[in-house]
């Protein structure tokens, strides 16, 4: 390309002198003037042959200068081709440590809900006909066990008949801990039952009864027993005395227009619907537009606007010695 072009030019500045020599040795014809230069004649003739010498030239430049562009692009690519295969195996690393740590945690779950009735806590009671199931007992009061304890709203207490009859929640927060579990455990022997209560001021009651039993699932786990009662708390509970469980979707109350455990987001034992509900919607101000919320009657001067913050059902063997 770049000989041809070479001759052309070397070509054309032969033909532009000889042009000039001829001009000058024949002054007799008109049509040529001894005045034109060389740049003039340049242009009648050596521009048009160079033109598309110096186009295909520019032509080259601009093509290079795309390649250049790809060279880079491909570049950018390999680099984040690169990075995507580092980020896929840390992935996989992460992947394989998650799965190990959640091996591990099963491992000691299996641990712990293979106890045996041997090695249960000391302060737990060991009920006999029954396999041993994980459940919080009291250390500062030897001999109770935790059947239901609210602290916050983190966990919802509107459930359905199944779960509250298998029991839901956190052993260490809140929970409920199943209806069929405290009608076998009341059932083989007589219990106490204590409530703690608290407002959202900090001020706590309780309320006691000596005798606290809960029937089969076929006597729809009824309060079948109180007892004697005892308590600054006043009794919130001797008005649903005999009644049936109630949840949202099994209606045992004697409310003949509405399911109570609906009006009152959770299950209990309703009346029409009665003194008390530590099953309600937790409020966190205390405070329940919707008197949803978690009540004791008798020690809220049946206010049912407010709502308690904190409570704990316990039980224990009446014939147990500290």
């Amino acid at each position: 390309m770049w000989s041809s072009g070479f001759v052309v030019i070397t070509l054309c500045a032969c033909i532009l002198q000889g042009k000039t020599s001829r001009a000058s040795g024949e002054e007799d014809i008109p049509h040529l003037t001894k005045d034109v230069g060389i740049a003039e004649q340049c242009n009648g003739y050596c521009f048009t042959v160079l033109q598309p010498f110096l186009e295909n030239f520019t032509h080259m430049n601009v093509t290079g200068e795309i390649k250049d562009k790809i060279h880079s692009l491909e570049e950018s690519k390999l680099k984040l081709q690169y990075q995507l295969l580092d980020s896929m195996i840390e992935i996989e690393n992460n992947a394989e440590q998650i799965k190990h740590l959640s091996e591990q945690v099963k491992a000691m779950s299996e641990v712990q809900i293979n106890q045996t009735a041997e090695n249960l806590p000391s302060t737990c009671p060991k009920i006999e006909g029954i396999e041993p199931f994980l459940v919080p007992c009291e250390p500062s009061s030897s001999g109770w066990t935790v059947i239901q304890r609210r602290i916050d709203g983190s966990t919802n207490f509107n459930r359905n008949w199944t779960e509250y009859k298998l029991g839901f929640g956190n052993l260490q927060g809140n929970f409920f801990l199943g209806l069929e579990k405290i009608h076998l455990m009341t059932k083989n022997q007589s219990h106490e039952l204590f409530i703690h209560l608290q407002k959202i001021d900090g001020s706590t009651s309780f309320a006691q009864y000596d005798d606290f039993q809960v029937g089969s699932e076929e006597e729809g786990y009824n309060l079948k027993s109180l007892g004697k009662f005892y308590g600054p708390a006043g009794d919130s509970l001797i008005d649903h005395l005999n009644m049936k469980f109630t949840t949202f979707d099994r209606d045992n109350d004697f409310n003949d227009i509405n399911n109570c455990a609906k009006g009152d987001s959770g299950g209990w034992w309703y009346n029409d619907c009665g003194y008390s509900s530590l099953n309600g919607k937790y409020y966190a101000d205390g405070w329940s537009d919707d008197t949803d919320g978690i009540n004791w009657g008798t020690w809220q001067y049946y206010k049912y606007t407010g709502s308690l913050t904190n409570t704990q059902m316990m039980i224990r063997p009446t014939s147990y010695k500290s």
